[in-house]
This record gives structure tokens, sequence and C-alpha cells, in this order.
């Protein structure tokens, strides 16, 4: 099966490639990209060679996609043909290395590192799970009180949902970010 991918080739270098997957394997399903969601902290280091532990250029960035799914392999019991899931991205990209794979158009995943996405979750917004994952995850480590003052300096994505988290715990939030569009941005939420 071919697919195409979103590839850093090199030091600020993105290229888009066409790959040969193999075929799943045991435990194995292959599943057709709907969307993904770009990591821009992440993937910026990446693409600029200052992300630690990442693998060598040419590699196949992303961390979190939807899709459908296509095909299961023996003895897969968790997921169907037809079945909509979130996952981290392929764990296979034919001749290029992986920086979790997720900007890929198929993915061939492990059973276990893929999520059904629950009815009433569009594909869309279930492709930001990992991001949130991130938010809730420093939100959890600060360990907010109910009516205590937290400061959210930053608001990209991860800011805007941290903030959001932060306000659902019951947490005052002040937030901060150098661009006024992505204060008024979070202001509405």
């Amino acid at each position: 099966m071919r697919a195409t991918a979103i590839v850093f080739s090199g030091e600020n270098k993105v290229e888009i490639e066409t790959v040969n997957l193999r075929a799943p394997g045991k435990g194995e399903v292959f599943i057709e990209t709907v969307f993904f969601c770009v990591s821009p902290g992440t993937e910026l280091r990446c693409l600029r060679g200052k992300e630690k532990n990442a693998p060598a250029f040419p590699i196949v960035p992303g961390y979190s996609l939807t899709g459908t799914v296509v095909y299961a392999g023996k003895g897969v019991k968790t997921f169907k043909c037809g079945d909509t899931v979130f996952c981290t991205g392929t764990i296979h990209a034919g001749h290029l290395n992986i920086g979790w794979g997720g900007h890929i158009s198929y993915a061939i995943c492990r059973e276990e590192n893929i999520e059904k996405i629950p009815d009433g979750i569009s594909m869309l917004e279930a492709s930001t799970t990992a991001l949130a994952a991130i938010a809730f995850h420093g939100v959890r480590l600060s360990r907010p009180q109910i009516n205590e003052k937290v400061a959210v300096v930053g608001l990209g994505i991860i800011g805007r949902l941290s903030a959001a988290i932060y306000k659902l715990s019951g947490a005052e939030v002040v937030a901060c970010d150098v661009s006024s569009e992505r204060v008024a941005m979070a202001g509405r939420n």
C-alpha cells in the first residue's frame, strides 16, 4: 500500500513524499487518516533539529491522528473495519524514520495503542487528544484548588487547553500572551 506523508527531510526542509507501507501484521490495524493535529512547539523543534531524542532526518512528524479502520490484522479483537479511532501515529513509514509518524495518509498501529472515538465526538475534535492530554498532565501535576488563582503564560493550543482545564477545576485563571489575538480567543472560552 502506498501512503503520502509530510516529511522533515532536513533542518528547516519540509516535503511531501510517497512511501510504500508493509501489510499490517498480527495484532496490528491499518487506518486511513482523516485528520491529524499539528503540535507547533514539538514539531518546530524537530524541524529545526532541536528536539531531544528525535530520530535523524528524514522523519515523519506528528503524534495525534484520527481515522477509520480499513483492515484489522490477525488476532485483533477490539477493532473492525469502519471504526473511527485515535492513535499517535504509524509504526511503519517505509524507508523514512518515524518522529511519532502522525502526518501520514495511512497508518499501521498496534491494537493496544489505538482508542475508539466515543459517540458524539468528531474526528476533528478527537485529533487534538494528545495535546489535551499534555495540558491535562500539567494541570494535574500542579494540583489546582477551587478558587485558587492560576496564571497561564502563553496561549498557544496547549496554554488555551490548560486554561480551560484549570477553569473547569474551579480555579480562577489569569492568562497572558504577547499575542492579543490569542488572549481574545482564550477569553471567549
